[in-house]
Protein backbone atom coordinates (compact mmCIF):
# COMPACT_ATOMS: atom_id res chain seq x y z
CA UNK A 1 0.00 0.00 0.00
CA UNK A 2 1.33 3.31 -0.88
CA UNK A 3 -0.39 6.40 1.00
CA UNK A 4 0.95 9.44 2.06
CA UNK A 5 0.91 10.03 5.93
CA UNK A 6 -0.34 13.38 4.39
CA UNK A 7 -3.22 11.71 3.03
CA UNK A 8 -3.75 9.35 5.58
CA UNK A 9 -4.07 12.40 7.83
CA UNK A 10 -6.10 14.06 5.27
CA UNK A 11 -8.94 11.72 4.58
CA UNK A 12 -9.18 10.45 8.20
CA UNK A 13 -9.25 13.57 10.02
CA UNK A 14 -12.35 16.60 8.53
CA UNK A 15 -12.20 15.07 4.71
CA UNK A 16 -13.35 11.15 5.67
CA UNK A 17 -16.52 11.40 4.10
CA UNK A 18 -14.71 12.80 0.86
CA UNK A 19 -12.69 8.87 1.14
CA UNK A 20 -16.03 7.28 2.01
CA UNK A 21 -17.69 8.58 -0.89
CA UNK A 22 -14.86 7.80 -3.41
CA UNK A 23 -15.07 4.05 -2.17
CA UNK A 24 -18.66 4.07 -2.32
CA UNK A 25 -19.03 5.49 -5.87
CA UNK A 26 -15.95 3.14 -6.82
CA UNK A 27 -16.87 -0.36 -5.43
CA UNK A 28 -20.37 0.63 -4.14
CA UNK A 29 -20.04 -0.11 -0.57
CA UNK A 30 -22.40 1.26 1.71
CA UNK A 31 -21.20 4.84 3.83
CA UNK A 32 -21.63 4.90 7.50
CA UNK A 33 -21.70 7.77 10.09
CA UNK A 34 -20.03 7.66 13.39
CA UNK A 35 -21.50 11.02 15.53
CA UNK A 36 -22.07 11.67 19.04
CA UNK A 37 -26.04 11.31 19.33
CA UNK A 38 -26.28 13.41 22.79
CA UNK A 39 -30.41 13.62 22.70
CA UNK A 40 -30.62 15.73 19.63
CA UNK A 41 -32.86 15.61 17.24
CA UNK A 42 -30.25 15.59 14.09
CA UNK A 43 -27.14 15.10 13.12
CA UNK A 44 -24.71 18.33 13.94
CA UNK A 45 -21.67 17.04 14.52
CA UNK A 46 -19.77 14.15 12.55
CA UNK A 47 -16.69 12.50 14.26
CA UNK A 48 -16.33 10.39 10.74
CA UNK A 49 -17.93 9.01 7.65
CA UNK A 50 -16.24 5.26 6.70
CA UNK A 51 -18.06 2.20 4.93
CA UNK A 52 -19.17 -1.12 5.03
CA UNK A 53 -17.19 -3.84 3.03
CA UNK A 54 -18.40 -7.10 3.90
CA UNK A 55 -18.86 -7.61 7.75
CA UNK A 56 -15.96 -5.03 8.54
CA UNK A 57 -16.00 -0.66 8.01
CA UNK A 58 -13.34 0.48 5.86
CA UNK A 59 -11.41 3.99 5.92
CA UNK A 60 -8.22 4.92 4.53
CA UNK A 61 -6.19 3.19 7.28
CA UNK A 62 -8.01 -0.12 5.98
CA UNK A 63 -10.16 -2.90 7.63
CA UNK A 64 -11.26 -2.14 11.47
CA UNK A 65 -13.96 -4.12 13.77
CA UNK A 66 -16.98 -1.72 14.85
CA UNK A 67 -15.90 -1.52 18.37
CA UNK A 68 -12.10 -0.27 16.94
CA UNK A 69 -13.85 2.20 15.11
CA UNK A 70 -16.11 3.26 18.25
CA UNK A 71 -12.86 2.90 20.55
CA UNK A 72 -11.23 5.57 18.27
CA UNK A 73 -13.43 7.98 19.19
CA UNK A 74 -13.51 7.77 23.51
CA UNK A 75 -14.64 11.15 23.71
CA UNK A 76 -17.83 10.71 22.16
CA UNK A 77 -20.60 10.70 25.39
CA UNK A 78 -23.04 8.07 22.90
CA UNK A 79 -21.39 6.95 19.84
CA UNK A 80 -24.24 6.08 17.33
CA UNK A 81 -23.45 4.57 13.99
CA UNK A 82 -25.86 5.07 11.29
CA UNK A 83 -26.35 4.13 7.22
CA UNK A 84 -26.16 7.19 4.89
CA UNK A 85 -27.00 7.63 1.13
CA UNK A 86 -25.23 10.01 -0.86
CA UNK A 87 -27.84 12.35 -1.18
CA UNK A 88 -27.89 12.49 3.19
CA UNK A 89 -24.34 13.01 2.78
CA UNK A 90 -24.41 16.30 0.58
CA UNK A 91 -27.10 17.50 2.74
CA UNK A 92 -24.74 17.60 5.75
CA UNK A 93 -22.14 19.25 3.56
CA UNK A 94 -24.93 21.85 2.60
CA UNK A 95 -25.41 22.67 6.65
CA UNK A 96 -21.92 23.07 6.77
CA UNK A 97 -21.57 19.89 8.99
CA UNK A 98 -19.04 18.65 6.85
CA UNK A 99 -16.73 20.12 4.65
CA UNK A 100 -17.02 20.51 1.03
CA UNK A 101 -16.85 18.15 -1.45
CA UNK A 102 -14.66 19.53 -5.09
CA UNK A 103 -14.31 17.56 -7.66
CA UNK A 104 -10.54 17.68 -7.66
CA UNK A 105 -11.02 16.30 -3.99
CA UNK A 106 -12.69 13.35 -5.18
CA UNK A 107 -10.79 12.73 -8.01
CA UNK A 108 -7.46 12.36 -5.53
CA UNK A 109 -9.52 10.45 -3.28
CA UNK A 110 -10.18 7.78 -5.99
CA UNK A 111 -6.97 7.31 -7.39
CA UNK A 112 -5.53 6.72 -3.95
CA UNK A 113 -7.81 3.42 -4.01
CA UNK A 114 -7.82 2.69 -7.19
CA UNK A 115 -3.60 2.60 -7.06
CA UNK A 116 -4.28 0.49 -4.15
CA UNK A 117 -7.04 -1.22 -5.07
CA UNK A 118 -6.50 -4.77 -3.58
CA UNK A 119 -5.91 -3.00 0.13
CA UNK A 120 -9.59 -1.65 -0.26
CA UNK A 121 -11.65 -4.43 -2.21
CA UNK A 122 -13.95 -6.60 0.32
CA UNK A 123 -12.08 -9.52 1.87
Amino acid sequence: MVISKRDRDYYMEENCHIFALALNEIFGYTMWLLFDEEDEEEITNVAHVFVEAGKEWLDIEGFKETKNIKDAYYDLDDPTIVAVTKKELFKLVEKDILMPITKNELDKAKKIILANKKFFEEK
